[in-house]
């Protein structure tokens, strides 16, 4: 009996528990949610965008705001690009201010919307108007049309907490007509096809998504203007300018490339006569000289005379542009022929066939080897290292 009324007793206390806690969750579990997000878009002459978005927002909980992501980072053909937001105003629906904070953080731009001293329940309007800079593209269709100003938007964005249950956009464009128009919507990098297109006007569209827009999910609207339009664009000179301060990092990628370019240009590239007639005797400093062109089709000079302090090595490394073991070779057997050195060949029978050696031996000094071409001297000295007096090889 005791066992039982004590099972009885944990069953008591779980259910008060359970309760105590759906209680004390009740406000976590509480509805919140946008009933309408709607945009008006206006394109301006000057590629920039004014944008006008209400926001009805509702919730059963004591809350001071909301925030509102917008992407200002994109990719565009591998280069990144940068939007530049500037906030108009935010208000209710009567116009009447309301407090933000505006901060940046991983490519986008916040605003923790609200009076951080008071709360609300229910429903509330936020109206945000914020204008946005060279928001438009240049897209070629082919190559026989001509590049057309075009409009990609992420109307609503992915970094919503809440769901969004109707979303509608309305794009209008004075200074051109729109010649084409796509809309994107439901889950990222994917298209549900639910998003419906209204062109009953040159100068505007209406885009609408009926189904709710939840975490993850966004609409994204593509729309195409007459290039005849009467367009004050940027510059390519403003626009290069702007691509710069977007792209500050590339600036120490690049930068010590440009440094050796130029230090190569002006101090690396060969000297080459501005004649072609060299005699082999002169040394070139009194001739008129300058810097070799980038792209330059070399010929060989016109030489009157044998080149006579050219040695065997010297003439393998011209030829080739490289020293090989023949050129090696070449200057052990010149310095044979200078008598610096002799070559002696021995056989020795084997088993199968004969094994050759060959032995050099030293005819003069160190000292005498001095009056040698620097790489001579240098070779005749290594070969005979701490003086000695012959040295054998074997093949």
């Amino acid at each position: 009996m005791r066992a039982f009324r004590l099972a009885v007793q944990k069953t008591v206390l779980s259910l008060l528990f359970l309760l105590l806690f759906f209680v004390t969750a009740s406000p976590l579990l509480a509805a919140e949610r946008i009933h309408q997000f709607s945009s008006d878009i206006v394109v301006q002459p000057d590629g920039s965008i004014q944008i006008t978005e209400t926001i009805q927002y509702e919730t059963d909980q004591q809350k001071h705001g909301i925030y509102r992501y917008v992407p200002t980072e994109y990719v565009r053909s591998g280069w990144s690009q940068t939007a530049h937001v500037r906030v108009e105003s935010i208000t209710d629906e009567l116009g009447t201010p309301i407090p933000y904070e505006q901060s940046w953080d991983s490519g986008n731009i916040t605003w923790k919307i609200g009076d951080p001293d008071t709360t609300f329940t229910g429903r509330k309007t936020y109206v945000i108007q914020y204008e946005i800079d060279d928001a438009l593209q240049n897209i070629s269709v082919d190559e026989n049309s001509p590049a057309r100003p075009e409009l990609y938007w992420d109307i609503t964005g992915e970094g919503w907490q809440v769901d969004i249950a109707s979303v509608a956009a309305t794009i209008q464009s004075p200074s051109a007509t729109i010649t084409d128009v796509a809309c994107y919507s439901g889950k990222f990098g994917s298209d549900d096809g639910l998003c419906s297109i209204d062109r009953r006007e040159a100068h505007a569209v209406t885009l609408t998504y009926p189904d709710t827009i939840s975490y993850g999910d966004n609409m994204t609207v593509a729309v195409a203007f007459d290039p005849a339009g009467a367009w004050v664009l940027p510059s390519w000179w403003e626009r290069l300018w702007q691509w710069l301060q977007d792209n500050l990092l590339l600036i120490p990628v690049v930068l010590p490339g440009l440094a050796l370019a130029g230090a190569w240009w002006y101090r690396g590239r060969d000297r080459e006569f501005t004649s072609w007639n060299v005699f082999a005797g002169d040394d070139g400093e009194d001739k008129p000289q300058r810097w070799a062109p980038l792209i330059s089709f070399r010929r060989p000079p016109f030489v009157y005379e044998p080149h006579t302090d050219l040695t065997p090595g010297q003439a393998g490394a011209l030829l080739d542009e490289r020293v090989d073991n023949q050129d090696v070779i070449a200057e052990i057997i010149d310095l044979a022929r200078r008598k610096y050195l002799r070559i002696e060949q021995t056989e020795k029978k084997q088993l199968l066939g004969k094994k050759r050696e060959y032995t050099l031996v030293r005819l003069k000094s160190f000292a005498a080897a001095k009056k040698l071409p620097e790489h001579q001297e240098y070779l005749f000295t290594h070969l005979f290292d701490k003086e000695v007096e012959s040295v054998k090889l074997e093949i």
